[in-house]
């Protein structure tokens, strides 16, 4: 993986999608490990069967979870939470999600 080599250039952004798999309880700690470790911006896309599994994360891997919780209230620029109406990943959602 490459590495910035300027502080000052802009950090990477992601969007993580978060669909309906029951693997979507990693989402947090893909989350927290994608801004701790390697400093990138992230940004959570939840749809409605995503959600779901999302809430249940926190009985999955609860130190991971309220990392996610800290990180939440304490860094709202790198990291962040976007709901989907419905299972449609559609370019207008994406840019309402990252601007």
């Amino acid at each position: 993986m490459l590495q910035r080599t300027n502080r000052s250039q802009r950090r990477t952004r992601i969007i993580l999608a978060v669909t309906g798999s029951v693997a979507a309880v990693k989402g947090p700690e893909i989350a927290v490990r994608l801004v701790k470790e390697l400093d990138y911006d992230v940004r959570i896309l939840l749809t409605r069967g995503g959600e779901f599994f999302w809430r249940n994360a926190k009985d999955y891997n609860k130190q991971y979870w309220n990392l996610l919780q800290d990180l939440l209230l304490l860094s709202e620029e790198k990291i962040g939470i976007k709901d989907v109406e419905d299972n449609s990943l559609s370019a207008s959602h994406l840019s309402i999600c990252c601007a």
